[in-house]
């Protein structure tokens, strides 16, 4: 996506999770599941206030659609807490242990199969329940118009969400559908499928059975990996005997089932089956959330504003995602650094907000200022004219925001020789001169110093080229922190700084410095310690 794009956007950083969801639709929660105390949901969460008007996701908030009257401070924005294979949890602003948990598209068939087959512990639930009532009637294919109204099928439902809060002490939950059309329930079914009465257990040990939200997908991924087997009719979490047979086939078959299955087997037992199988695809799609949750939350306030908020207020909300962003990058580096296009610019974003917040911390704040020169580089070959300026602003304040990092840097670059062809004509026809030079006697500084010359376009400003839109989230601050004059002056005390064809060395050079990082991190060197 090009800047005006992405300032431009009212995207989700759970977007991804979501079936074909357009956010200029509204969207409409039918709650399936509930605990007791469920009301302090429904209170709290924007989602419910009207079932029959809905609400809207943009920008990683719940937007009812409803006349708030200005009170806009009661609409929550959300922050990614963790992201995994089958769901992404968030936690908000405005209730402290509120989470929200968006599930996988995968995850979303599974359970929507679960409830849909009648499965274990399901019959009777609204408004599956729905489905089944045509063969009631002697003509199934003039139905009334209520059960029309009341049936939902798969392609209804656009995501699904588990909504969790701690109420006196006591953890309670919503599971709700996320339709494309309003649908009314009449009553919530307990969440507690399996133990609604005191006799009832159940025998499957998993942890993720202590959450409401990884509930909810055991009970799906049991019934998913019971199909085939003599099991597939026959109660199993709340069967002792039934539960070991359904383990013991796995334990037989496991090594035959294809992955998605496999990754199932992780939540039934996770003490046996400790990892989900290697997916490239899928730590792209974890990562990708992860930084555009990152990105919209910097795109709240701008770079400057957001550094201001996570650095002077200390918003633990801010740092918290801070902290989940850079754990998450740190372990998908490859895969970061390679994202599609269309996130390259939100990557380049969160990274400069990075690059800010680990002032101090060099081996984590130097790698981070080499990877932004190596996609800033990337990005300023194909973007527009209109973005330029932009992206000539990040590449400079990155160089300046790193000057001891790049300076080590160049005790290496500057070495290169560079060699021009100058041609003349004279009255015999034209002599062709090859000039050598390097930077070798320079110091290094001053060979930063020159490609933030080359980059700001004669070591000015970029400030007056910037949209109104790029100024507003860049930051007149922030422009200042680069000191161009004093950067001028000190280039002007250098001899080579005017020498002949300096231009073409300093092009040359800094595609150099680009060339010297991607091979590093080409060859998985990503920390590029030597320089750091």
């Amino acid at each position: 996506m090009s800047i005006k794009e992405f300032l431009d956007s009212e995207r989700n950083s759970f977007d991804s999770l979501l079936q074909d969801y357009d956010n200029m639709q509204p969207l409409y929660a039918c709650p399936v599941l509930a605990t007791n105390q469920f009301s302090y949901v429904y209170d709290s969460c924007p989602m419910f206030w009207d079932l029959d008007k809905g609400f809207f996701l943009k920008e990683d908030k719940i937007i009812p659609n409803v006349d708030l009257h200005g009170s806009d401070d009661l609409i929550p924005q959300l922050y990614l807490k963790s992201s995994s294979r089958f769901y992404n949890t968030y936690v908000e602003d405005k209730h402290i242990g509120m989470t929200y948990t968006f599930y996988s598209k995968l995850a979303c068939h599974k359970i929507y199969q679960f409830f849909d087959e009648d499965g274990e512990g399901t019959h009777g639930i609204e408004p599956f329940s729905y489905k089944r009532m045509p063969s009631f009637f002697e003509d199934p294919n003039n139905l009334p118009d209520w059960l029309i109204e009341g049936m939902i099928n798969e392609d209804n439902v656009i995501g699904m969400v588990c909504i969790e809060a701690s109420v006196s002490k006591e953890r309670i939950g919503v599971f709700s559908l996320l339709l494309n059309r309003p649908r009314k329930m009449e009553r919530l079914h307990k969440f507690d499928l399996y133990e609604i009465f005191d006799y009832q257990k159940v025998y499957l040990e998993s942890s993720y059975l202590k959450s409401y939200n990884t509930k909810i997908l055991v009970w799906a991924f049991v019934h998913d990996l019971k199909k085939g087997t003599g099991l597939a009719k026959l109660q199993v979490i709340g069967d002792e005997e039934n539960a070991r047979n359904l383990h013991s086939y796995i334990r037989c078959n496991y090594e035959r089932f294809t992955d998605e299955k496999k990754d199932e087997c992780v939540l039934l037992y996770p003490d046996e089956y400790k990892k989900f199988t290697p997916s490239d695809e899928i730590y792209q799609r974890l990562v990708i959330d992860t930084v555009m949750s990152m990105a919209t939350t910097i795109r709240r306030w701008g770079l400057g504003g957001s550094y201001a908020v996570a650095a002077i207020t200390g918003d633990e909300s801010v740092t918290n995602l801070m902290v989940t962003t850079i754990k998450k990058i740190d372990n998908n580096k490859k895969i970061t650094l390679k994202l599609p296009c269309e996130y390259q610019f939100p990557l380049t974003i969160v990274l400069s907000f990075m690059n800010m917040m680990y002032g101090e911390n060099i081996p984590i704040k130097a790698p981070l200022g080499f990877w932004l020169y190596y996609l800033l580089f990337e990005y300023r070959k194909r973007c527009s004219q209109e973005e330029l300026p932009f992206i000539n602003t990040l590449m400079v304040f990155t160089l300046r925001n790193n000057l001891s990092s790049f300076a080590k840097f160049f005790s290496v670059i500057k070495q290169k020789t560079f060699i021009e062809e100058i041609k003349t004509k004279g009255f015999f026809g034209t002599k062709v001169k090859t000039v050598s030079s390097d930077w070798i006697s320079r110091d290094n500084n001053s060979c930063v110093f020159e490609l933030i010359y080359y980059f700001s376009g004669n070591g000015e400003t970029q400030w007056d080229k910037l949209s109104s839109e790029e100024q507003l989230f860049w930051s007149r601050r922030l422009d200042n922190e680069i000191e161009y004059e004093a950067i001028l002056q000190q280039l002007q005390r250098d001899g080579q700084h005017t020498t002949m064809g300096i231009e073409k060395q300093r092009e040359f050079y800094a595609s150099q410095l680009y060339e010297a990082i991607k091979s590093e991190i080409d060859n998985n060197n990503f920390y590029m310690r030597d320089y750091n």
